[in-house]
């Protein structure tokens, strides 16, 4: 909550470095080396480098070298490999618009493009991109979960263009205070989706259909958040947290059976 950013080790949980990145909440943060990027509710975007001590090899964040002041709150980000140049560059979201914006990953954070994901709308569009997530074959593509009320939308989009592949409706339930997420599943074939009554949709991109339903908090309370992804030893993985005050680890094989523990 206080915009501070910490690099931790990942052995032993003992703080490495640091830094006052941030005046309010910090909602996302990624590393593409040698950067650290974070997005908050200050409505700032702020580019950080790791750099290591001479000394002793320790890693520490320098000073700010780039930062993006918005006129509305940062809410999804992404990295992203840009089609045709084959250039680094970030893409996030803001709330109350339907762009996403593509900024180059360098020290300015030059601006690249911005991209409308509703171009032919001739009314007022009340959603924004919630959680974005680049196709773990199909890198030219981005999958988009957006804020849309009363059930969130999903959309799959070519990277730094205005071409909608599929948008599918999900089923999800959410209020105009939840907080969208989605999670590739490691093959592609479909993504993982948050929802306000406690269950986890499983959509198939191609079909549009959902194929699996979680009850990830078992009360009906929110999920606030998943992952899912490939772990040595246990295969496909799905990682659950919701308002129950509940992790839940999922275990997926053969695309059907699901185990699941607490």
């Amino acid at each position: 909550m206080t915009g501070r950013l910490t690099l931790l080790d990942p052995d032993t949980g003992i703080r490495i470095a640091s830094i006052q990145a941030h005046q309010k909440y910090a909602v996302r943060v990624l590393y593409s080396s040698p950067y650290a990027i974070s997005a908050a509710y200050d409505k700032t975007i702020c580019l950080h480098k790791i750099v290591y001590s001479a000394d002793d090899g320790e890693p520490a964040f320098s000073e700010e070298i780039g930062k993006l002041c918005l006129p509305t709150l940062p809410e999804a980000l992404a990295l992203v490999t840009l089609p045709g140049s084959g250039k680094k560059a970030i893409v996030f979201s803001r709330r109350d618009s339907t762009m996403l914006y593509y900024h180059l990953l360098c020290d300015s954070l030059s601006f690249h493009s911005e991209r409308d994901l509703a171009p032919g709308s001739s009314s007022w569009v009340s959603y924004h991109p919630m959680s974005i997530s680049v196709h773990p074959k199909e890198p030219t593509l981005l999958a988009v979960a957006t804020s849309s009320v009363p059930h969130m939308k999903f959309i799959l989009v070519e990277i730094d263009s205005e071409n909608v592949v599929k948008e599918l409706f999900t089923g999800a339930p959410q209020s105009e205070y939840s907080t969208a997420v989605l999670g590739w599943r490691p093959d592609a074939s479909g993504v993982w989706l948050n929802a306000d009554e406690g269950v986890v949709r499983g959509l198939e991109v191609k079909s549009g259909k959902v194929v699996v339903r979680l009850n990830a908090c078992e009360g009906g309370e929110k999920v606030r958040t998943l992952w899912a992804g490939d772990v040595a030893g246990l295969g496909e993985v799905l990682i659950t947290g919701g308002f129950d005050k509940a992790l839940r680890i999922w275990t997926i094989g053969n695309h059907q059976a699901i185990e699941a523990s607490v």
